[in-house]
C-alpha cells in the first residue's frame, strides 16, 4: 500500500481559470508547454503555471501571517461532503461558504473555502502540477479559496483565489491519514471510475476538520 507524507506547502494568488482543451500531458499538443498559445488569455504571462519554487530564488516574506481555518457558524451540524472525479483528477467540493480562511493579521480579510482536489502521475518521478528546485513530485494537492468580495463562487472568471498547494512523497512507514486512505478507498468506486458526466456523479464522504 502507498502511504503519502506531505513534503512541502507553497501558496498562490491566481484571478482567472481557464478555458478550451487542456490536460498536464508532457509533449501533449494542449499540455503545459503549450498552455502559453492554447491558453493565451489566462497564462502568457511571465509567472504562470506550472511553476518551479526556487530556494535559491525564493525569498522570505516577514510580513505574511499565518491562515486561520474556521467554520463559518460552528452551530451549523456537520456537513457531508462530495467526492468526484472531475476528468484531471479527484476533488473534494465542500458546502458552499461552510468553511473560512482569514489571516491573523487581518481577520476582516475572508475567503471561503471551496474545494481540495489531487494532481498525480502514472510514476513516482512526476505527477506534482509544480516543482520545488526543478523536482517534481508524484502528487500535489490543492486547497482552494476565494474572496468573500466574489460570492459567485471561485469558478468565476473574475474570481481572486488563495491556493495552498501541498506536495505529497512516499513514505516507506506508516501514516496515519484518515483522509487519504478514504479518498484512495473511494477509488475504486464505479462513479469515481467512470468519466464525470453531470453534477451528481459523486460520492458522499463523512466530514472532517480541515485544520
Amino acid at each position: 500500500m502507498r502511504i503519502w507524507i506531505t513534503v512541502s506547502v507553497l501558496l498562490s494568488f491566481i484571478c482567472v481559470t481557464f478555458g478550451a482543451t487542456w490536460n498536464y500531458k508532457k509533449n501533449d499538443p494542449d499540455g503545459p508547454e503549450k498552455w502559453s498559445e492554447t491558453q493565451a488569455k489566462y497564462c502568457s504571462l511571465a509567472s504562470q503555471s506550472p511553476i518551479d519554487l526556487s530556494y535559491t530564488a525564493a525569498s522570505y516574506d516577514s510580513h505574511l501571517s499565518n491562515a486561520i481555518f474556521e467554520k463559518a457558524n460552528s452551530s451549523v451540524p456537520n456537513p457531508k461532503y462530495k467526492l468526484k472525479n472531475t476528468g484531471y483528477g479527484v476533488q473534494i467540493d465542500f458546502p458552499d461558504k461552510f468553511w473560512i480562511m482569514r489571516y491573523a493579521d487581518r481577520p476582516s480579510v475572508v475567503h471561503y473555502v471551496a474545494q481540495f482536489h489531487w494532481h498525480w502521475g502514472t510514476a513516482d518521478s512526476g505527477g506534482s502540477e509544480h516543482a520545488i528546485n526543478g523536482k517534481f513530485y508524484p502528487m500535489e494537492g490543492h486547497l482552494v479559496t476565494y474572496s468573500s468580495l466574489f460570492p459567485t463562487g471561485y469558478a468565476s472568471p473574475e474570481s481572486i483565489l488563495a491556493i495552498f498547494g501541498v506536495m505529497y512523497s512516499e513514505s516507506t512507514g506508516v501514516v496515519n491519514d484518515p483522509i487519504m486512505d478514504t479518498v484512495f478507498t473511494n477509488l475504486k468506486n464505479p462513479i469515481i471510475q467512470k468519466k464525470p458526466t453531470t453534477g451528481t456523479d459523486y460520492v458522499e464522504i463523512d466530514y472532517f476538520d480541515i485544520n
